[in-house]
């Protein structure tokens, strides 16, 4: 009786261990909260430690997801449609290299009036991580805030993600930025689709009315996608692996 009972556990221990490995991903994302001056922080990254990333993506949030001066603020972004929200349900896949940053902004994505500030942001995280590829991304204002800088040719960046947005005026000093990439939601006004087109040496014109696309200008490394969203659910870019394609070849270019 009692070589039954031990069988029956042994096998029970078995199926629950078994059945948690199918509910349960491997590699689990992690998101530390840090305190940082000019705006707190948001690192994400897919491990319990990460000591060099191989790829660092600072992404600048839009309207909506403003938080304050206070730490616990930082949970405001995981309400809305932003990599901090898919983070926290597991469904971000990040490579073990890939470090994302969040800098949270204590007004509307303002980001692009304290072009100073995020200068200097920039530049300290290119100091802690100064071998590793350095994109800034940003979605809707905060893709405003990141067209400002690349117009000011950042030296410490490697390349730009234009999430939803739309051109400042002086959106013709981009003409022949490369290692760009822009996407759109196939909700997002066909006028606002057109304003990145200029960062194209070929003609995007009939991908801004498609529903879906993806499209790579084999001269400038720049990348174009409309995909299955609304404006405010375009960062799920940032689970598409045609946007890590395009990360990782930037990454293998830079020799990380």
């Amino acid at each position: 009786m009692k070589s039954i009972f031990m069988r029956c556990l042994l096998c029970f221990t078995v199926t629950v261990i078994l059945f948690s490995a199918t509910l349960c991903p491997a590699k689990a994302i992690t998101v530390v909260e840090k305190r940082s001056n000019p705006w707190n922080q948001a690192w994400i990254y897919p491990e319990d430690d990460i000591v060099t990333p191989n790829i660092v993506i600072i992404y600048l949030h839009g309207d909506g997801n403003n938080g304050g001066s206070n730490i616990n603020d930082l949970w405001v972004m995981s309400k809305v449609n932003h990599p901090l929200k898919y983070a926290k349900e597991n469904t971000l896949q990040m490579t073990d290299e890939v470090l994302i940053i969040c800098p949270q902004s204590r007004g509307n994505a303002q980001f692009r009036k304290q072009q100073k500030d995020l200068s200097n942001v920039i530049k300290d995280i290119h100091d802690k991580f100064p071998d590793a590829l350095l994109l800034l991304a940003g979605h809707s204002n905060g893709a405003i805030a990141a067209y400002k800088v690349a117009i000011a040719e950042n030296p410490y960046l490697d390349g730009y993600v234009f999430i939803s947005g739309n051109k400042p005026a002086e959106s013709s000093k981009l003409q022949f930025t490369k290692n760009c990439f822009v996407a759109y939601g196939e909700n997002d006004s066909i006028h606002r689709r057109s304003d990145f087109s200029n960062l194209f040496d070929l003609d995007i014109s009939k991908s801004k009315y498609a529903k879906r696309c993806q499209v790579t200008d084999g001269i400038t490394k720049n990348a174009y996608m409309v995909g299955n969203w609304s404006h405010g659910q375009a960062p799920l870019v940032f689970l598409e692996d045609f946007f890590w394609e395009w990360v990782y070849e930037l990454a293998l270019e830079k020799g990380v």
